[in-house]
């Protein structure tokens, strides 16, 4: 596994604004069916935030890269990444930073990395923001030993059907 490193030149940057204020991740919720089985689920708002930064991130990517919104466009998936942020609060109220970074980088899961475990270093910073709550983005890209690997899109598994023949 390789480390970023200051003195390595990023492949790719990306930078891009999730509109609306920071959403921490919430804790995922058990529940018993009746049947006495187990059962998971991710609160509906965290869910929902997930899904904006997503949106986000696959705008801002094929800004970033000449491609087409959804698509994957050449952005390096089998990397190693450095993500920066600044949450941008309406109000002052205590929150959790770390889990605003954690549904930063669930959302991006897919999109700019295959999984957030790829990610070297974050940093994330509060701001006060009465007028306009964002979070800001700030993504590179650097080398990995397994860097020469082709990158195969991640799409939902609706955009598959209809892309299937496109990006072939």
């Amino acid at each position: 596994m390789s480390t970023v490193t200051p003195t390595t030149l990023p492949l790719a940057s990306c930078s891009f604004e999730v509109p609306g204020p920071p959403v921490p991740k919430g804790r995922a919720r058990a529940y018993r069916t009746k049947s006495g089985k187990m059962g998971h689920f991710t609160p509906a708002k965290t869910k929902r935030y997930e899904t904006t930064v997503r949106i986000a991130g696959m705008g801002a990517q094929a800004k970033s890269r000449g491609g087409i919104f959804g698509v994957h466009c050449g952005w390096p998936l089998h990397a190693r990444y450095r993500v920066t942020c600044r949450a941008f609060f309406g109000d002052r109220r205590a929150r959790d930073l770390d889990n605003v970074l954690k549904s930063l980088c669930d959302g991006l899961n897919g999109v700019m990395w295959r999984d957030d475990a790829q990610i070297d270093a974050k940093a994330i910073t509060r701001h006060h923001d009465k007028e306009r709550p964002r979070l800001e983005v700030e993504i590179e890209a650097y080398p990995s030993k397994d860097d020469g690997k082709r990158d195969k899109p991640v799409l939902p598994p609706r955009a598959k059907k209809r892309w299937e023949g496109i990006l072939r």
